[in-house]
Parts: C-alpha cells; structure tokens; sequence
C-alpha cells in the first residue's frame, strides 16, 4: 500500500503529519477549498435558476398551447415532472440536477401535436423549440463549467471512489457476519469426537460379546455335522454288500433314498426293520456269495442301528439346532452394535463432507474479502492521488 500523509489546517498541530480518515475527506475538502466551492457553488445555483426558470417558462406555454387545441399533445403534459433546483447546492445535488434537466428537456422536446386546431400552433411550437434549444445550450454551459472546475472534478472522483468503499465494506461486513454464523453454526462439529465414540463401540464388551456367540455357532455348526456325519458313515458302511443284496432280491426305494442323503434315514419310520429284513433276506439268499468283511458290516449294523441310536441321533441333532436358534436370536440383538457403528461412521462421513463444504465457504468468502479489501486499498490509493493533485502534498488514508 502506498503511503501517504499530509497537514490537515484544521487540526491542532498543523505541524505535524497526521492521517486523515476516509470519512473525514469530504468534510476536509470542503473545508481546504471553501472559497473555490463557494464560487462554483454560487455559480452553479445561479445556472441552475435560470435553467429552472426557462424549463418552467416554456412547460407554461405548452401547458397554454395545450389548452388552446383541447390537448393537441400526443403525451399528457402532466406526466412530465417539475424541474425542482436542489435545496442544499452541492456536487453531488448539481450533478444531479444536471441529470434531471437535460431529462426533462427531452421529454419536452419529443412532444408533438396530434391535430392543428390552433391556426398559429406552427409559429408557438418554432418559438418554444427555439427556446429549448436555449436551455440545452444552458445546461451544456453548466455542464462545462462544472467539468472546467478542477475541484468539482475531482470532488465528484473522490466521492465516487468513497461511495465504492462504502458499498465494499457493506459487503464485507456481510461476508464477515456469515462467516461468523457458519462458525457458529459448525463450530461444535468435530470429527474427533465422533471418531472417539466409533473407537468406544468397536472396543465395548458387546464385540466381544458377539464373537463368543459367534464362535458359539460355528462350534455347534461343527457339532451337528458331526452328528450327520455319524448317520453318513453308519450307513455309507453297508452301501455296497446292501446294493448286491438289491440286485438280487429287488430294489427299495426308501432305502435307495437313504443311500443318496442318508439324513433321509431320520424321516421315515421303522428304517431300521426296512435295513433288517433286507439284510436278514440276504443272509438267507446270498450267504454263500457275501464275503467275510460284508458279513461282519451288515451283523454290526444290525447291531448298532436300531431304534434307539436312530432316535438319539435325533435328539442330539434337535438339541443342536434349538441350541443353534437360541445363540442365533442373542447374536442378532448383539448385532445392534454393528449398526450403530455403522450409523455412526454414516454420520463422520456426512460431517465430514459438511465441514467440508462450510470450510470450502468459509474459504470463499476469505477470498471475497480479500478481494474487496484489495480494491479498496486501490481506491484508497487513486484517493491519496487525488488529493494529492489537489494539494500537492502527501496524504495517507486510513
């Protein structure tokens, strides 16, 4: 930022090199130059009689004119405004008046008359055209004479830049205000303590806890293939010397089955008398033909698979499944904390694109700032210029 400083003759110490605050230019310079602005003043009030005046003068004679013909204007006269002279004469006030006029001259000046009733309309629309070009040559000199005046410029280039810095800080105060809201609003979010609770989750006892069942399952999964297991081999023992008797004696479909899912054993009634009589028919029938080994499987079968193995097994394999069903039911209500694991890195994850997106706004109204307070040290600077021309002495700007 360029630095610059200068005397201000109405403070104390004219002495000494003070700043000079932005709000304090206009009321700085119109001090430094009263006698200039006085003058340009007194000057562009008078101007602006005048012109007030003729522009009065003429909307009368319209206004007559229009009487005359029983309004012979195409646009009511009364929809043009009064060009009033400003109450308190300034830069920004003559300016305006500037404005206003040579609007109002033009809305004047675009009138015409949709009839001729009135036999010398030709001769009063010449003289009042005459006169508006009148006034648009007294408003082009008013204009000129304020152009002219170095320190009306100049003043109107000041006030300009400081009603810019105005609007920047409006904005800036703004984007300051909604930083401070998102802050505000997001301040109390924070990924570390969701991440300390997910932590206290995945370390409670309810982990634990479902594990055990877990591992429960799996060892009375083992336990029930171990009991089929048992059914499997009883009955894969006997499958060849039973097929042999089969073949000789006729086929058993139950039996069959049995052969092909041996579990199938536990679902029909008295298999074991079914394995017996086979086996008894063939001993009579195929004695000779059965070797010693095929003997010895089909007498120990006899033996083992009767009714009371058949229905233990059963039990077991009951007990086992209702067991199973049990620790199933316990590790599903166990399994809630799995869920809320899950809900709660849900909720890091959204937070976490949510802080996210307020630090990315955060960011962008930073640089908005940034942005702004730049232009403004800009202006600030283009000021210090200014009055530099002005004064031809140093100036800083706060």
């Amino acid at each position: 930022m360029i630095k610059i400083t200068f005397r201000i003759p109405f403070l104390e110490d004219h002495s000494e090199i003070k700043k000079i605050d932005t709000s304090k230019i206009l009321d700085f310079l119109n001090e430094r130059f009263e006698n200039e602005i006085s003058k340009t003043i007194i000057i562009g009030k008078e101007k602006c009689e005048i012109i007030a005046n003729d522009v009065k003068q003429i909307m009368k004679e319209i206004n007559d004119l229009d009487q005359k013909g029983k309004n012979i204007f195409s646009t009511p006269i009364n929809k043009i405004p009064e060009l009033k002279i400003p109450e308190n004469i300034n830069y920004s006030t003559l300016s305006n008046f500037l404005i206003n006029s040579n609007d109002i001259v033009k809305q004047i000046n675009s009138l015409s008359p949709t009839s001729k009733t009135i036999s010398n309309y030709e001769d009063c629309l010449n003289s009042i055209a005459t006169k508006l070009g009148i006034v648009f040559k007294k408003i082009n000199d008013l204009q000129k004479f304020l152009q002219e005046s170095d320190i009306y410029r100049n003043y109107n280039m000041v006030e300009k830049e400081l009603n810019s810095i105005n609007e920047e800080n409006k904005i800036i105060t703004n984007l300051s205000s909604e930083i401070q809201i998102t802050k505000k609003e997001y301040g109390n979010y924070s990924l570390n303590n969701i991440d300390e609770e997910i932590k206290k989750l995945k370390e409670s006892k309810e982990i634990d806890e479902y594990n055990e069942l877990n591992n429960k399952i799996l060892k009375i999964e083992e336990d029930i293939i171990d009991k089929k297991n048992k059914i499997t081999s009883t009955i894969g023992e006997i499958r060849r010397p039973i097929n042999k008797i089969m073949h000789q004696t006729g086929k058993n479909k139950i039996v069959e089955s049995c052969f092909e899912n041996p579990l199938e054993c536990l679902n029909h009634e008295n298999i074991e008398e079914i394995f017996s009589k086979i086996i008894s028919t063939g001993f009579i029938s195929l004695r000779n033909e059965l070797d010693k080994d095929s003997i010895s499987k089909l007498k120990n079968f006899q033996t083992k698979f009767n009714k009371n193995f058949i229905e233990s097994i059963k039990q077991e394999i009951k007990s086992l499944e209702d067991e199973r069903e049990r620790t199933n039911n316990l590790l599903i209500n166990k399994s809630k904390i799995f869920y809320d694991i899950k809900l709660k890195e849900h909720e890091r994850n959204e937070t976490s694109k949510q802080l996210s997106r307020t630090d990315k706004e955060i960011r962008d109204r930073k640089e908005e700032i940034e942005k702004l307070e730049n232009k403004i040290r800009e202006r600030k600077n283009k000021i210090s210029n200014i009055l530099y021309e002005i004064l031809d002495e140093k100036i800083q700007i706060n």
